[in-house]
Formats: structure tokens, C-alpha cells, sequence
């Protein structure tokens, strides 16, 4: 692929459209930190894509390829593990991210899926579910219209589109959908990640239990699909919260019965007792959120 890239910088972006329809794993071996690298040479080319490279490169602080990864699915998966002080009230977030690319992708559209995906893993905030601020419609809300999330991450792809496929190319999707004026609208493309068609009766099934109130949320013509769920993005997002909610829930109970099963133990027993705050902190967040 590096043969590719000379040819690219020097002939332009333009000339060898066929390639971008294969597929961007390629060699032998199938080396993915080869295939990696090519991406970003490409996206590099671009200003915008130079820019969220340098700004994931900065907040990363380690070898970029150690963060990107080759899978059956694009997306952006960052987790939090806490970590417990023996007799002590602290508790601490590690942040644990990985950009994952999708395999099955020609080159084109890798390219545009890793821009898109660096722009998650660089601006959007880190969710904390273990916080009191655990609600469904603020996790709606912050995976779409939230820093970093949906409707910034499929800007930064559309002025990447722009700059490595030229202004045409923007009417082969959804881009060319929120073009008002010279730019992209924001406000465009938040309103149609909103639009879920035949399942919005279905989120309103699936929402009501959580109190869920927005009125951006309608029956409008699909544009949007979550390539995690298969679903339009505020249900999918509804469906990743209460997953979450759950997961979340079955784990501080079991750690709950833990660190109650050590507080009854002699402290001569056991030095890695939690202190008994963060316990009775765990209980009134399970009682909130899970009963």
C-alpha cells in the first residue's frame, strides 16, 4: 500500500477512484498494523483528517496503533475500571479506549469510518455510569448531540469526504443532506439522527419506563442506522443504556455482597478491606438505580 500512497500525493487524490472500491486489508499476511498505517497516510492527506490525527495522537500519549484496531465492526468502545482503596472512600476511573475499524470495508470507506471514529475517541467525554447522574435522556442526548458524539463525528467524515473526494461526492450520502450555505449544519444533521421511521413507536414503548421526554425524537424518514444494534441511533442508544444499566447493576450487587462478606472479617484476616463508605455508597446507588 505504500506504492499506493506515492502515487496518490503526486498524481492527486482523484486518480485511481477504482481503488477505493477494494478492499483496505491487503498483503499476504494481512498485516492489520500495515493496513492501519495506510489509513492514516491517506487521512493525513486530508487537513481536517491531519488535524484529528494530531489531536487523538496528543490525548492518546502512546503508539497510536495500540489504540486502533481491526474488527467485524466500526466503533469506538471506552470503558471505565474503578479501582477500591483498603479502608478508604476513594475510588478511581482508569479510562480504557480502543478505535476499532471494520474489516469487511473497501478502502474509501475505511478511511472515512477512521476519521469519524478518531473524532469519538478525541473529543467525545468519558461516561460514567457509576456517577448519580445516570439517566437515560442525558445519554440519548450526549451520544448524538453531545461533544464528540454522532452528529460531530459524521461532520468531521463529511469535510474528509470533501477534502479527499472532492464536493460531488458529498451527494453520494447523507452528507449532502446538511450542507446550508458554504458549511455543514449542525442543527441539519442532529434533527435527521432523530428521524427513526416505523421504530419510533417503538422507543416511545421502550422509553417510557425511564421518563424519557424529548421532543426532537419523531417518525420521520430514516437516515441514520447504528451499525452496532442495526437500529436507528436514539433507540440503539436506549437499548446501550439500559444494557449498561444492567450490567452495572448485576455488578455492584455481587460487589456489594464482596465487600460486605470482608467488612465481617477480622481486620487481622483480611488488608484489603474496603472502608465502609464506599460500601454504603454502592448501596445508595443500587437502591437509585436498580430497584
Amino acid at each position: 500500500m505504500r506504492f499506493l500512497y506515492i502515487i496518490l500525493t503526486i498524481y492527486g487524490i482523484n486518480s485511481f477512484a477504482s481503488t477505493w472500491e477494494e478492499s483496505w486489508i491487503s498483503g499476504a499476511n494481512h498485516n492489520n498494523k500495515n493496513n492501519i498505517a495506510n489509513l492514516l497516510k491517506i487521512l493525513k492527506t486530508s487537513e481536517t483528517g491531519q488535524k484529528i490525527i494530531t489531536l487523538a495522537k496528543n490525548k492518546y500519549k502512546k503508539n497510536i496503533f495500540d489504540l486502533i484496531k481491526v474488527g467485524n465492526v466500526s466503533l469506538t468502545d471506552t470503558s471505565l475500571k474503578r479501582s477500591f482503596y483498603p479502608g478508604s472512600s476513594d475510588i478511581d476511573y482508569e479510562e480504557i479506549s480502543t478505535v476499532v475499524i471494520n474489516k469487511n470495508l473497501n478502502l474509501r470507506d475505511a478511511v472515512l469510518d477512521l476519521s469519524h471514529e478518531l473524532t469519538h475517541f478525541t473529543f467525545r467525554k468519558v461516561f460514567n455510569p457509576y456517577q448519580n447522574n445516570f439517566k437515560i435522556k442525558d445519554y440519548i442526548k450526549r451520544t448524538i448531540e453531545g461533544r464528540g458524539g454522532e452528529a460531530d463525528a459524521f461532520i468531521v467524515e463529511c469535510r474528509v469526504r470533501k477534502e479527499l473526494f472532492g464536493e460531488d461526492s458529498l451527494n453520494e450520502n447523507q452528507c449532502g443532506k446538511i450542507i446550508i450555505g458554504n458549511d455543514f449544519s449542525r442543527k441539519r444533521v442532529v434533527s435527521l439522527f432523530y428521524q427513526m421511521g416505523k421504530f419510533y413507536s417503538k422507543f416511545i414503548d421502550f422509553t417510557n419506563s425511564e421518563n424519557y421526554n424529548y421532543q426532537l425524537a419523531n417518525s420521520k424518514n430514516i437516515h441514520f442506522i447504528s451499525s452496532a444494534f442495526n437500529l436507528p441511533y436514539p433507540l440503539a442508544a436506549a437499548m446501550e443504556f439500559i444494557n449498561i444499566k444492567d450490567k452495572i447493576c448485576r455488578t455492584n450487587k455481587m460487589r456489594i455482597q464482596s465487600f460486605k462478606k470482608e467488612l465481617r472479617k477480622p481486620a487481622s484476616v483480611t488488608k484489603r478491606s474496603p472502608s465502609s463508605s464506599v460500601v454504603s455508597q454502592l448501596e445508595n446507588n443500587f437502591s437509585k438505580y436498580c430497584l
